[in-house]
């Protein structure tokens, strides 16, 4: 090769991919790409049992390579393609694995290759000379062209016999180096002399050299080792029975030798055959050898060490050139035995070039991992397992000490023995134990006293989610039932019972639809089953979830609701902007009718649920076994349908129906228009720039981009001016916004202010008779706008500083905490907070993801370990300060650690999962006190 083509190195990739499968779902699978192809077979197959697949040819077999978000879209066809995407959590044993990016670069890297190659080989066939025909040959005046080939320097003189017409041959060009005497111009298959010369002189040799075929072959006869070493075979005598004349024996001869010649330089340039076992001679190095594998005429030697290692014979190849050829391969252990290796290596070509699976070897018997003494699961193995399994039960679960026969009876069945089981029995326990549940009981929001200034006796966790739901009395009582009520869908065997249920019914609907549609429902029916099991469980829980806040809010009065509501609208107006929208939308289209439609709703729902519960609960006949059980799925469908229709009222239904989706869709609209209001004004804006700018940034562009690429310049100015003009758009809206919600809220909050004094008879004053409340919301107005106008209509700050925490040392995730920063906090603090928090500043919105708090002596007094018991634990050693919770696990996604150590000047820290010594992040460590 030559050109582009030939200096273009492909790095070899290989790792594991989730490719889509026709049902839709991802499977794992391992791929790697050599050359122009793509191979890809199953991560834990049997190579004996399963040869990789040849997923296609990136020149041939595929039409383009598209790249959509998170996959990586391989087109064979319009109709046909390949989806895949990374591997979601490959294990430490799988090694480190390529990015989709590398992937998607690699690919596209050798389809060019591929395709430049075969240009490449294409012109240099279109540049070949033609071959002379017979006529030109025969002609006296024919010349050959000059010699290109080191070889011996053939001349048109030498001729060559086919049969009794005497026909000179071009043999000057190079040619490729073949097992066999035929020479380039002959007429394929032996003739008569040859084959009569080569069968006798077989007769006198009759042990032909390694790799050589025995006997005539197509299109020539076979070779010996003698004549490869320039033996000349006797030719006697001639087809018709003549003697051979001299010259006739002269120019067979050179033939023979030139072609000697050319069988020697191949086997110089293929490696050496491995030694026998016992052979104490070192094995001869032909001196041509290192030359020939270099040469460019070579066919290995252009292609790298791995197409040598795949051309080559495994047995054959040396330790050093196993070596070689693995390592090329992309292993990386390539330090076992000579077995081992040579067994290692015949796998892999046999992958790699789509060969059948050789016959399994046998290997010495390894130890298994775990429990087991041997390679078989038998009984006297899984004694010690079972014994453990019991032991296990008896400690964490006793109720199942009784089933651990029938288990390992089944999971046998199977092909998983008492030891796997074991692992899998334990791992299951320890995931179970570190998942942490982010309630709030009534104990522990008694034990958030201190904040508001109470007491407390020791450490609570202080955790910061999503969405965090503090309830007392009944409300948190209706928490408590939402969360039993839901129960059940963590018992494995309700909730299959349950999802067969609602497949049943879908595959009896599907039997009266037509084919097509009945074939989708069939498949569909899994994921509408868990959908609606999913559903069974959610909104029972967010009805008492709304039960619990309604609940809360019904509690205040409506004026303290106002006064709460104008001070968010406020300081937070222009900050959310769409939202308050949407708020106001809300009230003013149907707000107050959708409290009124939701509980129609909720009634008659609850009539068609005690209507279904007391239906599945009937046992008519009194066998034992309820009716639903018993019936027909078209006939329970039929039933169901029945009593929902019967315990409803249409009309309810309507109503609250109508209720509900009045006032989301005014919500909707609204927004939808302020946001299209946004962007026509930011474009028509822009247009207008657009056009005033034009002609002087065009004169200067024309100067800056070159030639070909001015053409853009229209649009670049255009488009330019557009974004520009939406973000001022969006940032008027912003002013809009804020100034409309400052207003109206100030005087929300003054007006209402004013009421709640009337109620508690401070003095008695008539809003629409006096300018006070006028006065007073629009001064609130004018805080509440400067406020958010220089803060940038960004969040406002921390809010735990307004309820009276006070911050020693807030730094970035990579500055070096030590013990002096942290005696900051007085002695006289009653309680200490200690968070990672995400947020470069206070007003570029700040999360506490993970904080807990305590007594300051709890806090910061040094202890080497944490102490035992439940809760957070914090600990403060000359090298490291932090808390975590206490359980099975030291490292936990519930855990925070600064290093103290002086010797890390870049501050190692890590807070749950994410770890990081040294980097630099969004990540901040905050550390508050109060008195």
């Amino acid at each position: 090769m030559s050109g582009f083509a030939s200096g273009y190195q492909l790095k070899r990739l290989r790792g594991l991919l989730e490719k889509k499968s026709s049902d839709g779902t991802w499977r794992v699978q391992f791929f790697t790409a050599h050359k122009s192809k793509l191979y890809y077979m199953d991560p834990d197959a049997d190579l004996t049992e399963q040869p990789p697949r040849a997923s296609m040819d990136l020149l041939e077999g595929l039409a383009k390579i598209e790249r959509k978000g998170e996959k990586l879209v391989l087109w064979v066809d319009d109709k046909r393609r390949h989806q895949l995407r990374s591997c979601r959590a490959p294990s430490d044993a799988d090694g480190p694995q390529p990015s989709l990016d590398d992937w998607e670069l690699s690919l596209r890297e050798r389809r060019l290759v591929a395709k430049k190659l075969r240009e490449e080989r294409a012109a240099r066939r279109a540049a070949r000379p033609a071959r002379p025909s017979r006529e030109d040959l025969r002609s006296a005046d024919y010349a050959p062209p000059a010699a290109e080939s080191p070889r011996l320097a053939p001349t048109p003189e030498r001729p060559q016999y086919s049969g009794a017409a005497k026909v000179y041959v071009d043999n000057s060009k190079p040619r490729t180096p073949r097992p066999t005497l035929a020479s380039p111009g002959m007429p394929r298959g032996p003739t008569s002399s040859s084959s009569a010369a080569a069968a006798s002189y077989a007769r006198r040799d009759p042990a032909p050299s390694p790799g050589m075929p025995r006997g005539p072959t197509a299109s020539g006869p076979s070779y010996s080792s003698r004549a490869q070493h320039g033996a000349k075979p006797a030719m006697e005598r001639s087809p018709g029975g003549r003697p051979r004349s001299d010259r006739e024996q002269a120019s067979w001869d050179a033939f023979v030798a030139r072609t000697a010649a050319e069988n020697a330089a191949d086997e110089a340039a293929a490696p050496a055959p491995a030694p026998a076992a016992g052979d104490a001679r070192p094995r001869a190095v032909s001196p041509r050898s290192s030359s020939a594998a270099s040469s460019p005429r070579s066919p290995r030697a252009s292609d790298g060490a791995l197409d040598r290692f795949l051309a080559a014979d495994v047995d054959r190849l040396s330790m050093t050139q196993l070596r070689e050829g693995l390592m090329a391969a992309g292993f990386r252990d390539v330090d076992g035995s000579e077995p081992a290796l040579r067994r290692k290596a015949a796998d892999l070509q046999d992958r790699l070039l789509g060969r059948p699976p050789q016959p399994a070897r046998a290997a010495p018997a390894s130890v298994r991992q775990g429990l087991d003494d041997d390679e078989d699961d038998d009984d006297d193995d899984d004694k010690a397992a079972r014994a453990k399994i019991i032991a296990f039960y008896q400690k964490h679960n006793p109720n199942k000490v009784r089933d651990v026969d029938a288990l390992i009876i089944k999971y046998r069945d199977v092909g998983v023995g008492a030891s796997e089981l074991l692992l899998a029995v334990q791992k299951k326990y320890a995931r179970s134990q570190e998942k942490k549940s982010n309630q709030f009981s009534k104990g522990a929001s008694q034990e958030l006293a201190p904040i508001l200034g109470g007491k407390s006796s020791g450490p609570a966790q202080l955790s910061f989610g999503a969405s965090t739901a503090v309830g007392e009395g009944a409300a948190l009582d209706e928490l408590r039932s939402a969360r039993s009520g839901a129960a059940w869908v963590l018992d494995k065997t309700l909730r299959e019972k349950e999802e067969a249920k609602w497949e049943a019914l879908v595959a009896s609907a599907s039997g009266k639809a037509p084919p097509k549609v009945a074939a989708c429902l069939n498949r569909c029916a899994p994921a509408v089953a868990w959908a609606a099991v999913g559903c069974e469980v959610c909104v029972p829980v967010y009805v008492k979830v709304f039960k619990a806040l309604y609940y809360v809010l019904s509690k205040l009065p409506t004026d303290v609701l106002g006064i709460v509501w104008g001070l968010c609208l406020v300081f937070f107006g222009g900050v959310y902007p769409l939202t308050m929208a949407a708020f106001e939308a809300f009230r003013q289209c149907g707000g107050a009718d959708t409290y009124a439609a939701l509980h129609d709703l909720q009634v008659q729902y609850g009539n068609a649920k005690k209507a279904l519960e007391d239906d599945d609960a009937l046992d008519a006949d009194g066998d034992g076994v309820a009716d639903v059980e018993q019936r027909a799925v078209a006939e329970t469908i039929r039933r169901k349908n029945y009593l929902v229709l019967t315990a409803t009222d249409p009309v309810a239904l309507d109503r609250g129906f109508k209720g509900l989706y009045t006032a989301w869709v005014a919500v909707i609209a609204v927004l939808k228009i302020q946001f299209a209001q946004m962007v026509a004004l930011g474009s028509a804006i822009g247009d207008f720039l657009g056009q005033l700018l034009r002609v002087p940034l065009t004169q200067v562009l024309v100067h800056v981009m070159d030639k070909e690429t001015q053409k853009w310049i229209p649009t670049i100015i255009f488009y330019t001016c557009k974004v520009v003009a939406i973000a001022v758009a969006i940032h008027v809206q912003k002013l809009l916004s804020a100034f409309y919600s400052a207003v109206r809220g100030g005087l929300l909050v003054s007006r209402n202010v004013m009421y709640v004094l009337d109620r508690k008879g401070v003095f008695k004053l008539d809003p629409n008779e006096t300018y006070v409340d006028e006065v007073t919301g629009w001064a609130l107005a004018a805080v509440g706008f400067y406020l958010q106008f220089s803060g940038g209509f960004a969040m406002p700050p921390f809010a735990l500083e307004r309820l009276g925490w006070r911050h020693v040392y807030d730094e970035c995730c990579d500055h070096a905490t030590s013990d002096a920063h942290l005696d900051r906090v007085p002695a006289a603090a009653r309680a200490v907070f200690v968070a990672a928090t995400q947020g470069d500043d206070f007003y570029a919105g700040r999360q506490v993801t993970l904080g807990a708090w305590g007594p300051r002596a709890a806090v910061l007094d040094p202890a080497e370990a944490p102490a035992p018991g439940a809760g957070v634990a914090f600990y403060r050693r000359p090298d490291a300060f932090g808390f975590e919770f206490r359980g099975p696990s030291t490292f936990r996604d519930d855990r925070l650690h600064w290093n103290l150590d002086r010797t890390i000047t870049t501050g190692g820290w890590f807070a749950g999962e994410a770890l990081q010594f040294g980097g630099t992040g969004p990540w901040r460590k905050l550390l508050l006190y109060r008195e």
